[in-house]
């Protein structure tokens, strides 16, 4: 009998995280009342109190799902990796309320201890994909992959922002392909830029180093 009971508490915690991610997504932190999010995933005060200690708690709970969102798949070119990250995730902020409520809260920092491990953990897989590019001879020698991550990722954020506030993100993929058009020839080895698409691929396999002449 306690299979179906550990169940039926998983369930009911992930319905309490999804109603708190579209309470979040929609009002901010600050706005979001507990009341909201009991109605919207229909559940108790008693519910909710069981698996998360506070609103700040299941606020930050909301964070950490959104952060493991990126899919593990990702293209053999590192360069096409990276930016098929970042379409990845300007489509899950078009359409999945746990994005868009991890990173809206991420980005108010409303809490008493605000976190920062987000924008970190960003850094560090655009930094890798970087790094990796670098020294596959894909990325210029002179580029510095943390700053360089830094500067992305901080482009990506204030994109993400002005896109939703002028038309709720509906253009925020053509924002993020206008980014990589205008990074990727300062970026980029000058033989893989035909060879990448700024507006995201499934594949990016074809941009190697050309061989040596013999």
């Amino acid at each position: 009998m306690r299979e179906p009971k550990q169940e039926r508490a998983r369930e009911t915690r992930r319905r309490i995280l999804n109603a708190a991610a579209v309470v979040f997504a929609k009002n901010g932190y600050a706005a979001s009342a507990v009341e909201d999010i009991l109605k919207e995933s229909g559940t108790t005060r008693g519910a909710l109190y069981f698996h998360f200690a506070s609103k700040e708690d299941l606020a930050k709970a909301v964070i950490e799902e959104q952060t493991s969102l990126l899919p593990s798949h990702v293209a053999e070119c590192p360069l096409q990796a990276a930016i098929d990250a970042s379409h990845f995730m300007a489509r899950e902020l078009q359409g999945n309320p746990m994005m868009q409520a991890g990173v809206r809260l991420v980005i108010e920092g409303s809490f008493t201890a605000p976190t920062t491990q987000p924008y970190r953990e960003w850094t560090d897989i655009a930094c890798t994909f970087l790094e990796k590019a670098q020294s596959d001879g894909i990325v210029l020698k002179h580029i510095v992959p943390r700053k360089t991550a830094e500067l992305i990722i901080g482009c990506f954020t204030g994109i993400q922002l002005l896109s939703e506030t002028l038309n709720g993100r509906a253009d925020l993929q053509q924002r993020v392909t206008d980014l990589w058009e205008h990074i990727l020839p300062g970026l980029g080895a000058p033989f893989v830029l035909p060879r990448v698409d700024p507006r995201g691929s499934s594949s990016g396999d074809a941009a190697q180093p050309p061989s040596e002449s013999v």
